[in-house]
């Protein structure tokens, strides 16, 4: 059956695009100068869009295979790009989004996007924790609840 327009159930990330596809997705409607709360030499490798990253958030909440390109995408970013997309204003809210879609119902696949997430964010949360954001509040929260999908039902005492 040929792919509908708007269809994204199909569409791939290159497997190790070091998060350029997330990172062009969350770009759209990127204007330094009007996202001042950004604006600083901290943020200078990356930009995120208002529009881009709800864009994301709507993407990796959508039911599998939908957000699987999405999400390798997000989990291949070197580490640095990726803790820096968590302490953004905008960014962050796509990394919970993104943590938040490792679901039991999910595919292999984005289970494990969501584990190298994890991952790369262990020795991070806590600094995370303590940003000037009060969203990372609830990224933390998305961390331990992934970490808590990842390691399945826990036997009862």
């Amino acid at each position: 059956m040929p792919r509908q327009r708007g269809d994204v159930s199909q569409a791939k990330a290159p497997s190790a695009d070091s998060g350029a596809f997330a990172r062009a997705i969350m770009r759209i409607g990127a204007d330094a100068s009007a996202n001042s709360s950004a604006n600083s030499p901290e943020f200078a490798e990356i930009a995120v869009g208002s529009i881009g990253s709800r864009l994301a958030q709507a993407l990796l909440d959508l039911p599998s295979p939908a957000p699987a390109a999405l999400l390798a995408s997000i989990a291949s970013a070197p580490p640095a790009i990726f803790i820096t997309l968590s302490k953004h204003p905008l960014g962050s809210h796509v990394i919970q989004s993104a943590l938040s879609a490792g679901g039991p119902s999910k595919s292999a696949e984005e289970r494990a996007a969501v584990g190298a997430m994890v991952t790369a964010l262990q020795g991070h949360v806590a600094s995370l924790a303590r940003h000037r954001y009060p969203n990372l509040l609830r990224l933390t929260s998305s961390y331990s609840h992934a970490l808590d999908l990842l390691r399945g039902p826990r036997a009862s005492h």
